[in-house]
């Protein structure tokens, strides 16, 4: 136990100790395999196998990373600060399968701490063994880095460099020059340059792109190439829920499917003004229930951005109010969750946030809600609601956006109501920016993150039976 972050980080250069961990059973072995979808121990591609994407099909990955946490809390304690683990290098380098009822051992030692002005960052190298009483074998050098958080985060990302900023420009530009300015313009023009944007993004890493009805809802299943089949995500789009479509946002379900290696159903909800509210919470409803029968809760995900982000509240809070299980966790993104239009930071960020609008997400909501309020549609108004039921979620956003107090706002009540939360701002980052990670890295580290936090939340959701067969 360290009395303070600064006690701790004095720690640079030191070894902080070793942990054993659990006897690996066969049970625990079955237990991966069934939720990575594959029982490959060296994968037949050994670029694959050395790849920064951790885990990738291989069980016995997945398997390591969810024991590390626990095991580095046995090692180490900070006094009064609450340490968010993010994935910093995601490095799994297998040598060999791990055998049956062999035993991990974890090293912790301390690379770097450096003072970021919102908390003190400390990086670690985590060194995992493999006992198997003949000669210990090291299986995995993943290095992690702690920071205590900030008010209203768990990290805040550093000032994008320069030539970032040329690139979130570009993004800047695609939208407007296709998308007419809200004075003058129809909805329907809008909507066709939304999907003008949309389309302007490549469908990358050999996905496959199918259209499908799926709890009798239309879409698309979009799964990468060489993803599993047996984790599914499902993805709510954004677009204030009056534009959007499931087809524009293939793309970017490819880049999902890729990170987590899940194929994923892109969800065609129906659209306001046409179908007001309750109609595209009924329609994710049953996708996510067709979902969670298929696979069961733990091997399903949901990921939306913008209206998806609140979209997925609202279908929760009725799945929960029903009784219905609920996904093992949830990603929101630029997330709109709260529709009284009112956070501080819509006049805050007005002249720097070139995207969104207090004026067009309030007739955006007037169009949704369909003169309904909180007495009314209690669903979507989540920020009203008690929330403490949610299962881990995973809050983006951009520190250039107006909604960026829905999401601050969000993780502080999921944080004082229990869930587990996990909230980023990126620095100069525009509305839904991970769409655009075909050309921007910091939609790409996006990218890396969700898919981190989701395979770790898969993965920590262990049977009864492979929890009572930890040391």
């Amino acid at each position: 136990m360290f009395a303070s972050i600064d006690e701790f980080a004095s720690q640079v250069g030191n070894d902080l100790g070793s942990a054993d961990g659990p006897v690996i059973t066969q049970a625990m072995i079955d237990e991966f395999a069934a939720l990575t979808g594959s029982d490959d121990w060296i994968h037949t591609d050994p670029v694959r196998a050395e790849s920064s994407r951790f885990g990738g099909t291989l069980v016995h990955a997945d398997l390591v990373l969810s024991m590390i946490p626990r095991l580095i809390d046995r090692i180490f304690k900070v006094e009064g600060v609450t340490l968010g683990l993010i994935y910093g290098s995601e490095r799994v380098r297998i040598t060999r399968p791990i055998p049956v009822n062999s035993r991990l051992r974890l090293h912790a030692s301390m690379l770097d701490a450096t003072d970021k002005g919102d908390g003190t960052r400390v990086t670690l190298k985590i060194v995992v063994t493999l006992d198997d009483l003949v000669q210990p074998v090291v299986i995995a050098e993943p290095v992690y880095w702690y920071s205590n958080a900030p008010e209203h985060g768990q990290e805040v990302a550093e000032p994008a460099p320069a030539d970032t900023a040329v690139l979130v420009e570009r993004v800047v530009t695609m939208f407007q020059e296709a998308i007419p300015s809200e004075r003058g313009a129809t909805l329907e023009d809008q909507r066709e340059g939304f999907e003008a944007v949309l389309a302007q993004l490549p469908v990358r890493h050999e996905a496959s792109v199918t259209a499908a009805t799926y709890g009798g809802v239309e879409g698309y299943w979009v799964q990468a190439a060489g993803a599993s089949e047996h984790r599914i995500g499902l993805m709510l789009h954004g677009g204030g829920y009056v534009m959007g479509s499931a087809k524009g946002y293939c793309a970017f379900a490819a880049e999902v499917s890729r990170a987590i290696d899940a194929r994923v159903f892109v969800v065609e909800y129906r659209l306001a003004p046409e179908h007001p509210f309750p109609a595209a919470v009924q329609d994710a409803q049953h996708v996510l229930a067709a979902a969670i029968n298929e696979v069961g809760a733990r091997s399903c995900f949901v990921i939306g951005d913008s209206a998806g982000g609140g979209l997925i509240l609202s279908s929760l809070v009725e799945l929960h109010r029903v009784g219905a299980p609920v996904p093992s966790s949830i990603v929101l993104v630029s997330p709109l969750v709260d529709l009284t239009v009112s956070n501080p930071s819509f006049e805050e960020l007005a002249g720097i946030d070139p995207l969104c609008g207090q004026t067009g997400t309030r007739r955006n909501a007037a169009l949704y809600l369909d003169g309904q309020g909180p007495e009314e549609a209690p669903a979507a108004f989540p920020m009203l609601l008690d929330l403490s039921w949610l299962p881990p979620t995973l809050l983006l956003v951009g520190s250039r956006e107006v909604l960026r107090d829905d999401s601050r706002n969000l993780a502080a009540k999921l944080r004082r109501e229990g869930v587990h939360v996990e909230y980023k701002e990126y620095a100069d980052m525009v509305h839904v920016w991970p769409l655009f990670a075909s050309f921007l890295p910091q939609g790409q580290q996006a990218l890396e993150e969700i898919g981190a936090f989701v395979r770790t939340q898969v993965s920590n959701q262990l049977s009864p039976t492979s929890q009572s067969s930890e040391a």
